[in-house]
């Protein structure tokens, strides 16, 4: 999992407060299907602008897991909805879902875990 975020910087970051970062973990994974549907939707019909606001939504909350990978992938993606470049963005998008997977899955191993 170390590779695909660092959940121990980001409790740190957080003061140590578990229930804050499970509740953290649980926005993530209600609200990252959404973006990337949205992002998805965005690239089919031609809307650069839903692209850049859906990916900067995502390495937001990518980064609030030191999830690196992830959150440098949504802002290459963010940038190219803000350039308007959506060939880019479309060439972009297998990465962006396949970083968003490994973050959810990552994330769900750690939020099913029972608490010590």
């Amino acid at each position: 999992m170390s590779a695909v975020c660092n959940l121990g910087i980001a409790l740190n970051r957080l003061g140590g407060n578990r229930k804050l970062l499970r509740e953290l973990i649980s926005f993530f994974r209600e609200d990252a299907p959404k973006l990337l549907k949205q992002i998805e939707d965005g690239l089919a019909c031609g809307n650069a602008r839903q692209v850049q606001i859906a990916a900067h939504s995502l390495r937001g909350l990518a980064a609030n897991f030191e999830a690196l990978s992830c959150a440098s992938t949504m802002a290459q993606l963010e940038e190219h909805g803000r350039a308007g470049n959506l060939e880019a963005a479309s060439r972009l998008w297998p990465d962006a879902v396949t970083s968003v997977e490994n973050l959810s899955r990552a994330l769900a191993i750690s939020f099913d875990q029972p608490r010590a």
